[in-house]
């Protein structure tokens, strides 16, 4: 799911209020991935990685350790302030990482962007 809006219209306070609804039915928890600091999409999966607490130093693609990670848990991704990273973003490494969660039933993620 995705929230888009203009500057400042609360897209980030909305998905955050979203998510503190729904947190009982992702019994993983519910975490959030600040995008802002990110200078390229090719970072997102990384982002990802650092949220949920993953090994950065793996040779294996980002994509496959997200996988591994997200098989069998319950959990909700808020990706938030990626608009920066423009079209890049969708290209790359948010695809890769968005592609990773939805391979599994139990991983939502919600992004806002302008």
């Amino acid at each position: 799911m995705s929230v888009v809006g203009a500057d400042g219209v609360g897209k980030t306070r909305l998905a955050l209020r979203a998510a503190t609804e729904v947190r009982d039915a992702h019994a993983d928890g519910v975490r959030l991935t600040e995008l802002s600091p990110l200078r390229t999409a090719g970072l997102v999966g990384l982002a990802v990685m650092e949220t949920l607490r993953l090994d950065r130093q793996s040779t294996r693609p980002v994509v496959d350790v997200i996988t591994e990670r997200a098989h069998r848990k319950r959990l909700l991704i808020v990706l938030d302030s990626g608009e920066h990273l423009g079209d890049d973003m969708h290209e790359t490494g948010y695809r890769a990482a968005a592609l990773a969660m939805s391979y599994h039933e139990g991983i939502t993620y919600v992004t806002t962007r302008q």
